[in-house]
């Protein structure tokens, strides 16, 4: 295919044109699918040694110690610090926080190692190697005269790791173009597959949404949205009572206008009848009693829609006589991406590609650290299974 006019030159000739898209269709999935590859996480040891990066302490208080995160560069507490470690209180939390004066000085200057601004003209040397941290040292902090001539290395380990790197590049390079389309397209697809289980209601598409978010919030570090999904899943999969367990999963949107795939989120519907309802006391102005309010929040919803369509029908529909109305096409901007796009091959594996802004781009849906996954959601599971003991 040259143009958006041109069929495939693999396309059936008896019409069967459903089976072949179809066909199409899962082809594209399986280009782009990402596996989370659940069995490293099952198959993990949880009782490995504790690997914890954060805070001064390194070790996992659980979720329900508050924690801070520094502003500094360089952080030695990995920039995430639990409170009661700092002997600080939520209240006392500032704006811009700082574990120490030295994360404070190197926002001000994070070159050298002294992290001191001595001007413009103060001469310095770089570092050849590409992943140093620090980058510029001033060549008096550094015993240096002049600017050596060959390449010049802060340190031994900054020698060996640009050597390691040099060894690294005569190995298959990845296609990073490659990478960031099919990982843009996985994201993508998966936004349409959620929005439409929202649509239809599909309370079990809904869930197994949640399990592959639980990776997702553990790998970046949302330690409440683990256990608001953990209590999620828990609660449907027979931690709830039956019936709080099946409305859960079933009744979590609401279809105003009726017919299928029309449903929506119920947080978006509360949403916006708190807007109506704010926009309908506007016209109170300020005069509100309990009455009025009450009136109001009858109001706001479809009562309030009723009224709107009368006034629609009444007043708005013989002024759009005279509101003109333009035909969308987007057949142009198609044609114009199409000839963009195809001479790049994107879905062509070419190593050694990749985009200016994204060179040393990568995609991965799987656990960063699968055996910290499975005992969080341990963990989690062992307090919900004392609670309900509790209760029972």
């Amino acid at each position: 295919m040259e143009s958006l006019g041109d069929p495939p030159s693999n396309a059936p000739q008896d019409g069967d044109d459903d089976t072949f898209l179809k066909d199409v269709a899962g082809r594209v999935v399986q280009l782009i699918w990402h596996d989370p590859r659940v069995n490293k996480i099952l198959a993990s040891d949880e009782e490995k040694e504790n690997n914890y990066t954060y805070c001064l302490c390194k070790t996992d208080l659980g979720d329900d110690v508050p924690m801070v995160f520094c502003s500094g560069i360089h952080c030695p507490g990995n920039r995430w610090f639990h409170l009661q470690c700092l002997n600080m209180e939520e209240d006392d939390i500032p704006d811009e926080f700082y574990c120490s004066d030295d994360c404070r000085k190197r926002t001000v200057y994070k070159y050298c190692s002294c992290h001191v601004d001595m001007g413009e003209y103060e001469p310095m040397v770089g570092c050849d190697n590409q992943q140093c941290k620090t980058e510029w040292f001033h060549l008096k902090c550094v015993g240096l005269k002049d600017a050596p001539a060959g390449k010049w290395f802060c340190s031994k380990d900054c020698k060996i790791a640009s050597s390691k790197k040099k060894k690294l590049k005569s190995e298959p390079k990845e296609d990073g173009v490659y990478n960031y389309v099919t990982g843009l397209m996985f994201v993508g697809l998966m936004d349409l597959v959620r929005h439409d289980a929202v649509r239809e209601n599909d309370g079990q598409a809904m869930m197994s949404h949640w399990k592959l978010d639980m990776i997702l919030f553990h790998n970046n570090h949302h330690p409440k949205y683990v256990l608001l999904g953990h209590r999620l899943l828990a609660g449907v999969s027979g931690w709830l009572p039956e019936r709080l367990a099946m409305d859960s999963m079933w009744n979590r949107t609401v279809n105003l206008a009726g017919g299928p795939g029309r449903n929506l989120e119920c947080d978006i519907v509360n949403e916006f009848l708190n807007k109506e309802f704010k926009e309908s006391l506007k016209d109170a102005g300020g005069n509100l009693t309990e009455e009025t309010v009450h009136r109001h929040s009858q109001m706001a919803g479809s009562l309030g829609r009723v009224i709107d369509k009368v006034y629609a029908e009444s007043v708005e529909a013989p002024l759009s006589e005279f509101i003109r109305k333009g035909n969308t096409n987007f057949t142009r901007d198609l044609e114009l991406f199409v000839k963009l796009l195809l001479p790049e091959h994107f879905f062509r594996h070419s190593p050694g590609r990749h985009f200016k802004s994204y060179q040393d781009f990568s995609f991965s849906i799987e656990a960063k650290h699968p055996e910290k996954l499975k005992k969080k959601l341990c963990q989690l599971s062992k307090r919900l299974d004392k609670i309900r003991r509790c209760t029972d």
